[in-house]
């Protein structure tokens, strides 16, 4: 069953990925949850839903399916992690007596404000 060549839509303006962002900032409450009881992922449906609407609205490069926004999404949390540094890391700190290894735990989805601002920073320092 071949379905052809794919259409590919337009690439996403960095402002429309700021836009993104700050709108599942508005329910990161719901869309990082990780509960995956049937109420809660009917609840996060609801909410990709209503995302993408409002999303749609102000978006400049045409209209995006919700597949399409969670996986740009998920790209940009995958992105801020490596940008940011947030992935588990090992810090060695020195004591005289015993040496230590202290792990840095990573919360990204606790720091969405930092995500956002990040993207939206090396979106202006690109251009510059």
């Amino acid at each position: 069953m071949d379905k052809g060549k794919r259409n590919r839509t337009r690439n996403y303006s960095e402002r429309e990925k700021c836009l993104l962002l700050a709108l599942v900032k508005e329910f990161s409450h719901i869309i990082d949850n990780k509960a995956t009881d049937a109420s809660t992922v009917r609840l996060k449906n609801q909410t990709w839903l209503q995302i993408t609407d409002k999303y749609n609205v102000e978006a400049d490069s045409g209209e995006r399916r919700v597949d399409q926004l969670k996986t740009l999404y998920d790209n940009l949390k995958r992105k801020a992690r490596k940008g940011i540094g947030f992935e588990n890391t090992e810090m060695y700190t020195s004591n005289m007596d015993h040496p230590q290894i202290v792990r840095i735990q990573a919360a990204l989805d606790e720091n969405l404000e930092k995500i956002l601002r990040w993207i939206c920073f090396q979106s202006l320092m690109d251009k510059g």
